[in-house]
């Protein structure tokens, strides 16, 4: 999910302030057709608001100054997680602001198997074997140079359906297509491990997604432990390059949204959709993956509401492309394997 380890080399010791305007104001005279990653604006009108901006007014805004200087009431508007920017509703706003690129030079990033859970103490159980097998060396070798992992569980779900289960362990890209191969479970390619006894005493495999990226840059300062915390993990194509993307995600505008949900920080990565091991594949140059650590599930799910095709943070952008995946994970565990 993201690459972080204790090592002084790649550790987020820094975080960068978006200062550098000139890189943004590159993408300004494209502003009114690129709405800003999150802010996701919908108008609320009654009988009598019959001057009431449009919803053409509103996606042709380039970000919340606009609307604001163009003295759009207050009222009017909102934004998904502004409404409880106050804690209401069991979210806790945070403050965090700019964003640290170097961790890129690390080349590390997420790979992980999702499948439904209808058993989690059998999951435990097995999941914990792999957890050791990475500190005692007796592990496939994909997984060797691991520095981090962690145990997720799908948080969030109807009453009767299994949760999804992960285990997410950050190595190098350059054993990320191995790693993927760890997790083909159907055909001639098809690790053994998924047929197992007891991998059915907990799972039916259906479905099952694999995934693996790299990180590129890091939104705020990740603490030592995430474990109690959650993670939002969504994946989107992007008909691009990632440079193009950034300045949209790490806007001021952006900041306030994902602040106002509680996002503690965030990782984006970049997810190579060529790879056969990989089941996201939407038809899109390049695919998008980014982690936000939530401390709350309340405003994961609250952030949930804005990112689907008709946010009008992308329905005026073509070069997004679906499906738009999104799961909500409780961290029962994070593993620091560089301790």
């Amino acid at each position: 999910m993201f690459a972080l380890t204790s090592k002084p080399a790649v550790a987020a010791a820094k975080v960068r302030v978006v200062s550098d305007r000139k890189k943004i104001s590159a993408h300004a005279h494209r502003a009114a057709s690129v709405p800003r990653r999150g802010l996701a604006v919908v108008v609320k009108a009654t009988a009598d608001d019959k001057n009431a901006p449009s919803r053409r007014d509103i996606l042709s805004a380039p970000g919340l100054a606009a609307l604001l200087s163009a003295a759009v009431p207050a009222e009017q508007l909102w934004l998904p997680g502004m409404a409880s920017a106050k804690g209401e509703g069991g979210i806790k706003p945070t403050n965090v602001t700019g964003f640290d690129d170097s961790i890129a030079a690390a080349k590390l990033g997420p790979i992980g198997g999702a499948v439904p859970c209808s058993d989690y103490k059998a999951w435990e159980k097995t999941i914990y074997g792999f957890i050791d097998g990475i500190k005692t060396g007796e592990c496939p070798p994909a997984f060797k140079n691991a520095t981090r992992a962690f145990l997720l569980k799908q948080d969030g779900v109807p009453a009767g359906q299994d949760p999804l289960v992960m285990l997410t362990v950050l190595i190098p890209e350059a054993d990320q297509k191995a790693g993927l191969a760890f997790f083909v479970n159907k055909g001639p390619k098809a690790n053994p491990l998924w047929a197992t006894d007891d991998i059915k005493a907990f799972t039916t495999l259906d479905p099952f997604t694999a995934t693996a990226s790299v990180a590129k840059f890091v939104r705020g300062v990740p603490p030592k432990s995430t474990k109690g915390l959650w993670f939002g993990q969504y994946n989107l194509g992007w008909n691009g390059k990632f440079d193009d993307w950034t300045p949209a995600f790490t806007s001021p505008e952006a900041d306030a949204f994902h602040n106002s949900l509680g996002v503690e920080f965030s990782v984006a990565h970049q997810m190579d959709l060529k790879d056969p091991g990989n089941t996201y594949k939407p038809k899109a140059k390049i695919g998008i993956e980014v982690f936000h650590c939530f401390n709350s599930l309340a405003g994961a799910q609250e952030l949930g509401k804005a990112f689907n095709p008709e946010s009008p943070f992308f329905v005026d952008e073509p070069r997004y492309v679906g499906p738009y995946d999104a799961t909500i994970w409780k961290i029962m565990d994070d593993i620091d394997y560089t301790a």
